[in-house]
């Protein structure tokens, strides 16, 4: 799964943003729970590997989470060229709304 979201970045994402996968800045937003962690892993032994670069990676726990504003503030200082989130779909439209509320 973490190979295919690499050749993603690399053959779709990298050339729309004008950059190749290596350069891209990643932010990773993932919940803390076994899953999302288990996520956040894989894609951090990616970015060990050098197939990419995460330049912010914050985890977040769903059951007390509903303002994800401070998270969005921070990820946006970095100015990632793609978010990516190991989230559920509730945190997901959460987080999308409060990111366009941010201008982000």
């Amino acid at each position: 799964m973490i190979q295919r979201l690499v050749d993603v970045l690399k053959n779709v994402v990298g050339p729309k943003v004008g950059k190749p996968v290596g350069e891209l800045r990643i932010a990773l937003l993932h919940e803390d729970s076994g899953w999302g962690s288990e996520l956040a892993q894989l894609f951090k032994g990616a970015a060990k590997g050098g197939e990419i670069k995460l330049s912010f990676v914050q985890a977040y726990n769903a059951a007390r989470t509903s303002d994800f504003t401070p998270m969005i503030l921070r990820m946006k200082q970095e100015a990632p060229d793609v978010v990516l989130a190991a989230s559920y779909q509730t945190d997901a439209i959460k987080f999308q709304q409060q990111a366009k509320e941010q201008d982000f």
